[in-house]
């Protein structure tokens, strides 16, 4: 993922972006960011949403992996 490749949002990834990522992946990307410019409040909001979505994604797929081994 290339920050400098987005020129109005750093964050604004597509919807396959997203479903290959993990939050691992959202972390370094966020540290590569925010070493080239500090982060409006859009890409703050983007960035909070992705991982919360990413986290939630991760979760659900362990709660089913528990599920199935039970």
């Amino acid at each position: 993922y290339n920050p400098a490749m987005r020129k109005n949002n750093a964050f604004d990834f597509t919807k396959d972006e997203l479903q290959a990522m993990t939050s691992a992946d959202i972390e370094a990307y966020e540290g590569q960011v925010r070493a080239h410019h500090r982060l409006s409040k859009a890409e703050e909001d983007l960035l909070k949403k992705y991982r919360r979505q990413l986290k939630n994604r991760e979760c659900a797929q362990k709660s089913r992996a528990n599920k199935k081994k039970h």
